[in-house]
């Protein structure tokens, strides 16, 4: 029986040259004296790769069973199952729920690096003033002024939405120059559509707005890359509320539409969308964008529960609406509002706007419940599982990005790792 003989960093394997062509796919299922690891000297074929996951590759060769060794890390063990171009489908089922499940803590770590540490891939000495500046205001955690920065314009939202909250209320509110002082309404729309804010409040919305239009400007002039710029959620929704709020304040001052007041106080009244800006809170806060994360891959699984939990509300709404009608109550005028009796009761809301009347509807009533307590539990371990994924790899992900760096560098580590707030606790 014909063998090879495999150098491998130094040390050898022999192996039938029969068994490795069962793989025929695979470099060593197409060794030959023509190859250009072929030593003819010693006749044998040599490769500079780890030895240690020589032994199970060719067990697979032997066996058709791939076992990953366990003192190795899955990288290695990923990386060398590349090289010998060996698929990931060959991997014995005891060993797969292991290999996955590293492999799915790296893709973690991927996007927490890409996500958190993106910005960290220029040495600060490296940038411009402009860059920097941007910097400053993109990323508040980079440094102490950025930190400041963001101190100032969390409370400059904080101001913006108090004082849209306050100008909804009437005692903050003044009656048009074409009514009398003691004007007065029930209706809370017509006290909105005849009174204005108060100057005070009004100025101050002045203010925040010439604040965020500002801050909003000099980021996009500022910005490396302006496609990229609208790219981003929270910079749409500033582009988005800044609008909002300058045709607010010209249909203050444009006297030909002043009889147009529904949609001057609709507008008045969105200033309030001001409390989204609060989403900007996310960039210095990782758990925020680890749960951010977290819903992303969470996607099928609240797929999932939507299409169970639709499912199961059409059938106990038909199920109550009929259950009902057999005995002749009128708890329920049609499906539709059955429909919503389910969704409130699957959900544990219970209003109790409307609920059965009978004993067959009380069963159903029963059975309704306990579905949705069932089905509302099943998608939280998946989430729990995606969140603490993300979790545990949040320290894997600072470690990566301080072994760039050191790489990167040529002497010791520098001032430029204070980017980094330190391994997770």
């Amino acid at each position: 029986m014909a063998t090879v003989t495999l150098n491998v960093s130094g040390k050898r394997f022999t192996i039938g040259k029969t068994i490795l062509q069962r793989y025929p796919d695979t470099i060593l299922g197409r060794l030959t004296t023509e190859s250009h690891n072929y030593d003819q000297t010693c006749d044998e074929f040599f490769f500079d790769r780890n030895p240690k996951m020589v032994l199970p590759l060719l067990d697979l060769y032997r066996t058709g069973e791939l076992h990953l060794p366990s003192h190795l890390c899955t990288f290695t063990i990923k990386n060398e199952l590349r090289f010998w171009e060996i698929k990931e489908d060959l991997i014995s089922e005891c060993c797969w729920k292991n290999y996955i499940g590293a492999v799915e803590d790296m893709k973690a770590v991927d996007i927490i690096e890409k996500s958190l540490y993106d910005h960290l891939s220029e040495k600060p000495s490296t940038l411009n003033t402009k860059h920097k500046i941007w910097m400053t205001m993109e990323y508040p955690s980079c440094t102490l002024l950025s930190k400041l920065w963001f101190s100032v314009y969390i409370i400059m939202v904080s101001v913006a939405v108090v004082s849209a909250c306050l100008s909804m209320s009437p005692e903050l509110r003044m009656p048009m120059e074409h009514l009398s002082p003691d004007w007065n309404s029930s209706s809370i729309l017509n006290m909105l559509l005849n009174t204005e804010m108060n100057t005070e409040i009004y100025v101050i919305d002045l203010i925040c707005l010439l604040f965020f239009t500002l801050e909003f400007l000099v980021r996009f002039l500022l910005s490396p890359s302006k496609r990229s710029f609208f790219k981003s959620f929270l910079n749409v929704m500033d582009l988005m509320l800044t609008v909002i709020m300058w045709c607010s304040v010209i249909l203050d001052h444009v006297p030909a539409i002043e009889h147009a007041q529904v949609g001057h106080t609709v507008m008045r009244a969105l200033f309030c969308l001001n409390i989204l800006r609060v989403f900007h809170i996310g960039k210095t806060s990782k758990g925020v964008k680890l749960l951010l994360f977290t819903l992303s891959a969470s996607m099928e699984a609240f797929g999932l529960l939507l299409v169970s939990m639709t499912m199961a509300v059409v059938i106990f709404a038909t199920l109550v609406y009929f259950a009902e009608v057999s005995t002749n109550s009128d708890a329920f005028e049609n499906i539709p509002i059955a429909v919503w009796w389910a969704v409130v009761t699957m959900t544990t809301v219970g209003y109790g706007d409307y609920y059965p009347q009978s004993w067959t509807g009380y069963i159903v009533g029963i059975m309704c419940a306990l579905s949705g307590i069932l089905l509302l539990a099943l998608p939280i371990a998946i989430i729990a599982s995606n969140f603490n994924t993300f979790y545990s790899n949040l320290s894997s992900a600072e470690q990566r990005v301080r072994r760039k760096r050191l790489l990167q560098s040529e002497g010791p580590m520098d001032d430029t790792d204070k980017y980094i707030d330190g391994p997770h606790k």
